[in-house]
């Protein structure tokens, strides 16, 4: 029976590296071919199937595609889609393909229908890279300082107003537009040119922007047409009140403002007392007179749990069920009404914590 169940759990592990080997090369074909919706959907469809492992490759697919100027866009977005499983290995990759794209001849804004738009993105990934990991500050910098002066130079290039303000306000596919990565990152200093005055007056003289529509702001809409699930709040596993009690993490229950002394007293006891019953037999001797000390406290704070809540909680019992049909025993039983309110009051001290 052992072997039939053995043999069955290897055959789905194969099944299941096979099918991760077969959606990873079918994401490096797609990502060749420049299919960049075809390879964000497998990420979307086939979460069952996502490791570790399976995302640090197609991540690796990903950047070895940074390489290539054409449609960058897309590729920065797919990448900060992936940014919480990305290593600084992949991304040092990365920052270095970058350098040679911005600083090269083979200048990657030339390859976009909107430049401005790209160096904001650039600018929002790099700004992300420098929170996660600060040892790529000097070189992070150093990019951004580039980038913006690039940007500088495009935007003093563009002779046409009607253009560069159809530029500046054009969104990405996240619904942000590059005066919105501007004041977020605070680099007004690209704008910093004389045709861009005139631009900015009329946006700041114009009137309201009304694009877009009203099911925008719903929860639920955002809900469904989000890409995916798995990059929203879990919210059911930060919450969840059955988790796993550790001392170390102790909540508040129903007795906290009556006894939270002695509860606290009790889980530094347990704590102490579940270290000292690691010791191996015949280690450190004198400690065993320790550990007899720390079960009569133990003892003692257990009793004086006891007497708190059947002297300050337990008087709302009277009317529950199991109370009243002992009510009606003998008066030889009356006697184990205080234990049963005790017990209850245990129980449900229990299950709150």
């Amino acid at each position: 029976m052992k072997a039939i169940i053995f043999s069955m759990a290897s055959g789905k592990i194969l099944e299941s590296m096979v099918k991760q080997q077969i959606i990873g090369e079918t994401f490096k074909i797609f990502l060749d071919q420049e299919q960049f919706d075809s390879a964000i959907h497998l990420i979307i469809y086939f979460e069952d199937f996502e490791t570790d492992t399976y995302l640090s490759q197609c991540i690796d697919y990903l950047i070895d595609q940074t390489k290539k100027p054409q449609f960058y866009e897309f590729k920065i977005l797919f990448l900060i889609k992936l940014f919480d499983y990305i290593k600084y290995v992949q991304f040092d990759n990365f920052i270095q393909y970058l350098e040679i794209l911005v600083k090269g001849d083979q200048n990657l804004f030339f390859y976009s229908s909107n430049p401005i738009k790209l160096a904001m993105i650039l600018i929002d990934i790099l700004y992300l890279i420098k929170r996660k990991f600060k040892v790529a500050l000097f070189r992070i910098d150093l990019l951004k300082i580039e980038i913006e002066d690039l940007t500088k130079r495009i935007i003093k290039a563009i002779t046409n107003s009607d253009e560069l303000k159809q530029l500046l306000k054009q969104k990405d596919l996240r619904g942000n537009d590059s005066l919105y990565y501007m004041s977020l990152y605070n680099v007004y200093t690209i704008l910093d040119t004389t045709s861009t005055d005139k631009i900015l007056q009329d946006f700041w003289k114009s009137s309201k922007d009304v694009t877009g529509y009203l099911i925008e702001a719903s929860s639920s809409f955002r809900i469904i047409m989000s890409n995916s699930t798995r990059f929203l709040p879990q919210f059911e596993e930060q919450n969840r009140f059955y988790k796993k009690i550790d001392l170390k993490k102790l909540k508040s229950h129903t007795f906290q403002f009556e006894v939270w002394k002695k509860s606290m007293q009790i889980s530094l006891v347990h704590q102490l007392r579940e270290e000292m019953s690691q010791i191996k037999d015949g280690e450190l001797l004198a400690l065993q007179n320790y550990v007899q000390i720390i079960d009569q406290q133990l003892e003692d704070a257990g009793y004086d749990i006891n007497l708190a809540i059947d002297d300050n909680m337990c008087s709302q019992l009277d009317d529950i069920p199991q109370l009243q049909l002992n009510k009606n025993l003998p008066e030889a039983h009356l006697w184990r009404l205080p234990q049963l309110k005790l017990d209850i009051c245990l129980e449900n001290n229990r299950r709150y914590r």
